[in-house]
């Protein structure tokens, strides 16, 4: 049984508890590799993961609280953001994993919990490669020689509209 004494053993405050679940709640990332944005854009687009707008809904319930947004946004900056920022070559990697995070974030939020028709409809599928190309155009600094090291891929190639193909390793808030 919890007791007012455990709660401020183990969490400190309400606030510590909070953050813990915000820990928790956004330690559940898709880690990609250049190898596996298609595989990384699937997941967004079609996966099932029951678990997957977990982040997502706890940031929906949270916003309205600017105590409990600013402990959410320093935990995403402080350790998400910031293994993200880490994992890209290139100059603004802070800012381009701030975009990667808004992009993957929005993605399960229109399809799963405002039940887009278009991204839950039968053709989601083809929307694929889209979103792997958007992640890859922006994980990829756009001065960065560009190589494509996936099998049959094209070395030094851009990808649809001149957006570079095969980037760095990236991650995405499920």
């Amino acid at each position: 049984m919890w007791t007012h004494g455990l709660f401020g053993k183990y969490f400190g405050s309400k606030e510590g508890l909070f953050a813990e679940v915000v820990e928790v709640a956004f330690e559940k990332s898709i880690t990609m590799t250049p190898e596996l944005n298609a595989e990384a854009a699937r997941a967004l687009l079609t996966g099932d993961d029951p678990h997957a707008s977990d982040g997502m809904l706890l940031t929906l319930r949270s916003v309205a609280n600017p105590r409990a947004a600013a402990i959410m946004r320093a935990s995403i900056e402080r350790n998400y953001q910031t293994r993200l920022a880490d994992a890209l070559p290139g100059t603004d990697a802070t800012g381009r994993s701030a975009l990667l995070i808004a992009i993957c974030a929005g993605t399960p939020l229109n399809r799963l919990l405002l039940g887009s028709t278009v991204l839950t409809g039968p053709d989601a599928e083809e929307l694929i490669p889209y979103l792997h190309a958007a992640l890859d155009a922006v994980a990829v600094a756009p001065d960065e020689k560009v190589v494509d090291r996936r099998p049959g891929g094209r070395n030094g190639t851009a990808g649809p509209a001149g957006t570079p193909q095969a980037a760095s390793r990236r991650e995405c808030s499920r």
